[in-house]
């Protein structure tokens, strides 16, 4: 994608477009995404205080990985309901037992960077397409299945990342969370000429600007709107560490 004033897809507002339609009358596709993320304690947390070590903002994140990302695999599996994890993939060498017990569920596996603490849009083409690179290639020496699935570090990309996850084989992202539908984006390269699938996934829980998480509040008159007006595809992504 190259420097643009709009994203890499046409404006196309919600009321000009023909409606969706689920299977058996359905009016919502809910897709969760388990948030599973490392944090090295040697490099500053995004949001915490920029110095290394920064324990209390490491601390919480860390225990997503000891305590709450096993709480949410049990919930999900006692309601019958499977996950989409978003990856860093540094995650396999560091908590190997969760990729074990993800794996065991049948949990598929998106790329989310290599760690939570580097963000694309602070790259140059190059490195930023070496991190999408490695992350794809450790998650599939891990799991054995390479993603289809991206979900970039805090949603932030560079120009090019888009190019590089279409070069490394992957078919949708869900970065962008300004929208109510899937819909697709055409990308003219040198060597491709490709249809991505965009998931917008904007019930992922934001970040306050202190580094917290803020709740999550779905108002009843959206549940309500649903009926009224379209059948919608709505995303949850959490992470394990808002457990603690």
């Amino acid at each position: 994608m190259k420097p643009q004033r709009y994203g890499p897809f046409n404006y196309t507002p919600i009321n000009r477009r023909p409606k969706i339609v689920w299977p058996d009358g359905n009016h919502v596709a809910l897709w969760i995404i388990p948030n599973i993320e490392t944090f090295p304690l040697n490099e500053p947390v995004p949001g915490g205080t920029g110095v290394v070590p920064d324990v209390i903002n490491w601390a919480p994140r860390d225990y997503g990985a000891r305590v709450g990302v096993f709480r949410i695999m049990e919930t999900l599996e006692k309601h019958g309901m499977r996950g989409t994890v978003a990856l860093n993939s540094e995650v396999c060498a560091d908590y190997p037992e969760i990729i074990e017990d993800a794996m065991a569920l049948n949990w598929e596996f998106m790329g989310h960077n290599q760690s939570n603490s580097r963000y694309l849009h602070l790259m140059e083409e190059t490195p930023g397409r070496e991190v999408v690179a490695a992350t794809l290639d450790q998650i599939e020496g891990a799991t054995g299945a390479r993603p289809k699935g991206w979900l970039s570090s805090g949603l932030q990309q560079n120009w090019t990342t888009l190019d590089a996850l279409i070069d490394g084989g992957v078919e949708y992202v869900a970065d962008f969370i300004n929208d109510d539908h899937l819909w697709h984006v055409v990308l003219h390269g040198l060597n491709h000429h490709l249809v991505l699938k965009l998931w917008p996934s904007h019930l992922h829980a934001p970040r306050s600007t202190n580094g917290g998480m803020r709740d999550i509040t779905i108002p009843r008159d959206f549940i309500a709107g649903i009926n009224h007006h379209d059948t919608l595809s709505q995303v949850i992504g959490k992470n394990p560490s808002d457990l603690a």
